[in-house]
């Protein structure tokens, strides 16, 4: 961030840096597209198994911990500053993912992996559906639009974490799969 067009804006207020340095340029990206003609829609439901990964590797601890939340989160009241701290967690991981208009995820790979090992530890029926965005471009559009975007605003993008002890599985692959 350092001398980017992005801290300028988190010093006047017009970004949020959160803990971890990070920013949430979404309503930025949003305007350059609508400068440049492009819509984006108002969240609606999608089927899981309808969407398609752009990323071909998610760290399975990201999803089995997303899913466990899912499954224990509790709605109010609470009767602890913990549960109340999960439901929290639970309902920011029902915010609206990012996708193209032809299906491709950009943004929220993570939380659909959690919903699809829900739906595959359901049996498989493909009837869990998330809240999704959906850009009125495609996925080879929309890659090109955010590589020139990030650049332009000056942000670093998320290195590949380097492989610990923990094997991380091409989850998309795993899924579709175990669909067949």
């Amino acid at each position: 961030l350092p001398g980017s067009k992005a801290e300028k804006l988190v010093k006047q207020g017009k970004l949020k840096q959160d803990s971890k340095g990070e920013v949430n340029a979404e309503d930025l990206f949003k305007a350059k597209l609508e400068e440049e003609g492009i819509e984006m829609s108002e969240p609606k439901p999608m089927n899981v198994s309808e969407l398609k990964a752009t990323q071909n590797e998610l760290k399975p601890s990201n999803i089995a911990f997303m899913v466990d939340v899912l499954m224990t989160a509790t709605p109010p009241p609470h009767e602890s500053e913990e549960e109340q701290k999960k439901w929290e967690l639970s309902e920011s991981l029902r915010e609206p993912i990012i996708v193209s208009k032809d299906g491709y995820i950009l943004d929220g790979h993570h939380r659909w992996g959690a919903l699809v090992a829900l739906d595959i530890a359901n049996g498989g029926s493909g009837d869990i559906e998330m809240m999704v965005k959906q850009v009125d471009d495609t996925a080879e559009g929309l890659v090109e639009k955010t590589n020139e975007f990030t650049r332009d605003q000056g942000l670093q993008t998320k290195p590949a974490e380097k492989k610990k002890e923990e094997i991380i599985q091409p989850f998309a692959e795993l899924y579709y799969r175990m669909k067949k």
